[in-house]
């Protein structure tokens, strides 16, 4: 596998200049042998950078003293990425995050910005910490707030609106925080139970799925799921099945299916006795949505389609 970073930037050219998803992007790229720190600090990266990239170019923005609108994207994921390291991993040292950067800008084709990102990087680690951080003060302007707070300036304004300020503070910190690892089980090859006490020291139950578990172990995480017994899934998609409440013998769509982790938590919920129809309108991820269903034994019939246009079905 390629070092962390490099992976990080592969990732994210794919999200600037194809829209693509990280997760499923870097699930294809790290390899379950991957030395489990190079995982990680590339998952950190990927994940922190999006999360928070509004601050991030604010922040180099300050500090180029003619701007980065003619930074070119590959330069301006490498800034990124050092600024990320430099703002909110302690546990990288400045002028390593400065060095490799630089090192990585000069072997990845831009060679002569090397010395730009080594400049930027360079006055960004000198800027004091409270000008660095982005603190959740809730009398800045909207758009400031927005970037600190790491949310699109519509979507801040709609929570607010709906809210308040304090309730959209407390949300923008939850949308910043990272993730649990969180595993939804299939109930029908294995009780929560069954797992938990096989891994008691690092399992525990989720906090609202009656499916889920949070296991903090990687390599466990990943047995479990080649194994077909569990895919990892938030909770949040799991209660808006909660919510549907499927039972068997129902007849469900799901209208934007995506690579179908909703749709196996119907076939698990009605242990495979609903009829599933899952419509998305990219085919590979209908392919890997029928893919996984399969090695967890279920099957739903798919059409690739948008449905914002009108479906013909003969």
């Amino acid at each position: 596998m390629p070092s962390a970073r490099n992976v990080a930037l592969d990732v994210l050219l794919r999200v600037d200049r194809g829209g693509a998803f990280a997760a499923p992007v870097l699930q294809s790229i790290i390899d379950p042998r991957t030395d489990p720190k190079e995982a990680a600090l590339a998952t950190e990266l990927v994940l922190g950078v999006l999360r928070r990239r509004s601050w991030l170019d604010r922040l180099l923005d300050s500090v180029a003293e003619r701007g980065l609108n003619k930074v070119d994207p590959k330069t301006r994921c490498i800034l990124r990425i050092g600024a990320y390291q430099i703002t909110f991993l302690d546990r990288i040292p400045a002028r390593a995050a400065v060095s490799e950067a630089v090192a990585q800008a000069k072997r990845r084709g831009k060679p002569r910005l090397a010395p730009l990102v080594n400049a930027l990087l360079r006055r960004l680690s000198e800027l004091p910490e409270e000008k660095r951080r982005p603190s959740l003060r809730g009398n800045d302007p909207l758009d400031l707030r927005a970037a600190r707070w790491g949310l699109p300036h519509w979507m801040l304004s709609a929570v607010i609106d709906a809210h308040g300020d304090d309730r959209a503070r407390a949300i923008a910190e939850a949308f910043n925080t990272p993730a649990r690892r969180t595993l939804r089980l299939d109930t029908n090859r294995c009780t929560r139970a069954e797992v938990i006490e096989q891994r008691a020291l690092e399992c525990a139950c989720g906090l609202l799925s009656p499916w889920s578990i949070d296991l903090s172990n990687p390599g466990h995480a990943a047995e479990l799921v080649e194994q077909g017994k569990a895919i990892i899934q938030d909770e949040g998609s799991q209660l808006a099945v909660l919510a549907l409440d499927p039972r068997p013998g129902d007849q469900l769509l799901d209208a934007c299916a995506g690579r179908g982790g909703k749709t196996a938590t119907i076939a698990v919920a009605t242990a495979g006795q609903a009829q599933i129809t899952a419509i998305d309108r990219a085919p590979n991820k209908l392919e890997r949505l029928a893919f996984e269903l399969g090695r967890q034994g279920f099957e739903a019939h798919t059409i690739p389609h948008d449905l914002t246009q009108p479906l013909n079905q003969t």
